[in-house]
């Protein structure tokens, strides 16, 4: 989910609506704050709640730059492991 703004704040009002609306099936343990502590780069805030008959589904909320940012850092990663695994091919 991409709040339509780019203020954090707005990320928490989401996380509350998501609570309130999955409820009982959110799963505690599989929720990651990655705004309040970003790693490589990547912020949002994740959660997971476990459905019955569906299985888990996994939420994850963030502003138009941390989507632009994470969007950008994944396209970033794969091309650099392409461009590994050419370089190491072409070297075997």
């Amino acid at each position: 989910m991409v709040v339509d703004s780019n203020d954090d704040h707005l990320c928490y009002q989401l996380l509350e609506g998501v609570n309130k609306l999955f409820g009982l099936y959110i799963d505690q343990s599989r929720f990651d704050d990655y705004i309040a502590s970003p790693q490589n780069g990547y912020k949002a805030i994740q959660v997971t709640a476990w459905l019955p008959d569906c299985g888990a589904i996994e939420v994850a909320i963030a502003t138009q730059d941390m989507e632009g940012e994470n969007l950008w850092a994944w396209s970033m990663l794969f091309n650099t492991a392409r461009t590994s695994a050419t370089t190491a091919r072409l070297k075997s």
